[in-house]
Parts: C-alpha cells; sequence; structure tokens
C-alpha cells in the first residue's frame, strides 16, 4: 500500500489529491488507492508489473512488480483503471 500512495503522490501535481478507501465486494476486501494524475501511458501499461518498468527519471522500476508479487502471494488481485484524469488500483484480497 505504502508504493502504490507513494507512486500516485509522484506523478502529480502539487496540487493533486490521492484518495484511500475500502470496501467490501461480496467476500472480497477492496483497498483502493486513487490519484488525480495524468493517468499511466499506454506503452507501460502493456508491461504492467514486470521488472524495471518505469516512467521515473530515478525510478528502478521494481517497486510496482513488488506489490504485484506480494499481492499474488497472500491470495490477492492487483488491477487498475486509468485515465487521463488519473489511475485508481484495486487491491483485491478473496
Amino acid at each position: 500500500m505504502l508504493n502504490l500512495v507513494r507512486n500516485s503522490f509522484e506523478v502529480m501535481a502539487s496540487a493533486g489529491v490521492v484518495v484511500i478507501k475500502t470496501c467490501q465486494e461480496g467476500h472480497a476486501v477492496v483497498l483502493m488507492v486513487q490519484d488525480t494524475g495524468c493517468g499511466i501511458p499506454p506503452h507501460i501499461q502493456e508491461r504492467m508489473g514486470h521488472p524495471f518498468i518505469t516512467t521515473k527519471d530515478n525510478g528502478t522500476g521494481l517497486g510496482l512488480s513488488v506489490c504485484y508479487r506480494i499481492a499474488q502471494r497472500n491470495s490477492a488481485k492487483l488491477e487498475y483503471q486509468t485515465s487521463e484524469e488519473g489511475t485508481t488500483f484495486y487491491l483485491r484480497f478473496f
């Protein structure tokens, strides 16, 4: 969760907003991290979760791939929705 929130802050202008929510969908508990950044470019979306993929000047590209692995080890699923108005990551625990 820390990495998702940190990524959100780093991709937004100083006036951006990050919202963290939780809810229940059926038997799943969902953690949502939503930002008002510029969205994820299509060429990055194609390789989401792979190591060394980054849009940051000084990023290692390991943070999100670690998030995907942690989710998998905990029987959770990490998904996202993105547009020019921002991105929301959904971490679903089943």
